[in-house]
């Protein structure tokens, strides 16, 4: 009888942690943003952040004004992301300050397949004078056809941050960089 449920429990942790290896698409979200209205706490903020890089993903011709905003006047600062160089540069960078460059460049690497997905989020905490959650470190994956990418069972890891205007739903500033694949050591940076 001992032998028979060690086997079924040993069946069960098996099935468990194979459940748990194809949740890994999960989002660990810390930190708070004590005192911020309703629909933008931690995970409401992450989970804009999913949804926007769900947007460029597919391609969505309205990711700028659904996640930046919808004039040049609304309160968008900047968007950046590129990858990191020698001695603290960036390599490929680009860096957007206006509304109509950002949708050009979304058009522009959604021809090259890139693909952003969230792995981790941090949440700073809540502007009450400017109506804003500050959050990063943002932990995230990049491929895309034009970017060289680490060995085919690993995926570039980056990080960034960023601010959320609440009232507008809108991310006022997000600034992202990812290592330059032949500068990641083994077991930094790399998610499997």
């Amino acid at each position: 009888m001992r032998g028979f449920i060690a086997r079924r429990a040993l069946m069960l942790f098996a099935f468990l942690m194979g459940v748990s290896a194809c949740q890994s698409d999960a989002v660990i979200v810390t930190g708070q943003a004590a005192g911020a209205p309703p629909g933008c706490s931690a995970h409401d903020v992450a989970q804009r952040l999913v949804d926007l890089f769900d947007a460029i993903n597919r391609g969505d011709p309205n990711v700028v004004p659904e996640f930046f905003g919808r004039k040049e006047s609304e309160r968008f600062q900047w968007y950046s992301i590129g990858e990191s160089g020698k001695a603290g540069t960036a390599e490929n960078f680009f860096v957007a300050h206006r509304l109509d460059e950002l949708a050009a460049y979304f058009v522009q690497r959604h021809a090259q397949h890139e693909h952003l997905q969230l792995r981790r989020l941090k949440v700073n905490g809540w502007d009450e004078g400017r109506g804003l959650v500050h959050f990063g470190p943002v932990e995230f994956t990049r491929t895309a056809d034009d970017l060289v990418l680490p060995p085919a069972d690993m995926v570039a890891q980056g990080t960034g941050k960023g601010a959320y205007h609440c009232e507008g739903r809108a991310f006022v500033v997000l600034s992202l960089v990812s290592p330059p694949s032949d500068s990641i050591p083994t077991g930094h940076s790399i998610a499997r």
